[in-house]
């Protein structure tokens, strides 16, 4: 929006012609996927994300999203010795067993990808967590699904 913003105010700035485009879901690729260059009459696109100023990044990494469903018993809190299974522990130990030390966006950097729990959402019948998994080989996302998945069994 700063880029806009300058260039519109500081019309002695030469550029070719720039059309802007808001897409969702930036992070797992799923936003600009119907996206048609030709009827936007555009040669090409660029996606301008966070980063260090002056900072032109020429690859991408690979993303997808995760979504986890946990379904656990719901009893009475009284009775529930024996019947109860909690959905919101389940995602607790689900998460708490991801490794701390590599495949999270705060121990990885560079193209290290990860497992990045992003949103939860819960009651004690019903739990969701919702993951972006990122690799920078599209191969290397498929072992992050597997990891996401082993901790359900585990």
């Amino acid at each position: 929006m700063d880029l806009a913003n300058f260039l519109m105010t500081n019309k002695d700035v030469k550029h070719g012609e720039i059309k802007i485009l808001f897409t969702p879901d930036e992070e797992v690729g799923r936003g600009t996927e119907k996206v048609d260059l030709k009827k936007l009459g555009a040669d090409f696109a660029y996606t301008l994300d966070g980063g260090d100023a002056g900072n032109l990044e020429d690859e991408t990494f690979s993303a997808d999203g995760v979504e986890v469903m946990i379904h656990g018993v719901i009893a009475h809190p009284g009775y529930a010795k024996g019947k109860m299974i909690n959905a919101m522990k389940i995602a607790g130990e689900i998460l708490a067993a991801l490794p701390k030390d590599r495949l999270s966006p705060e121990s990885t950097e560079g193209k290290r990808g990860f497992i990045h729990p992003v949103r939860l959402v819960g009651i004690a019948e019903k739990c969701s967590i919702d993951f972006i998994i990122r690799d920078f080989e599209t191969k290397g996302l498929q072992k992050k699904k597997i990891t996401c998945v082993h901790k359900l069994k585990s």
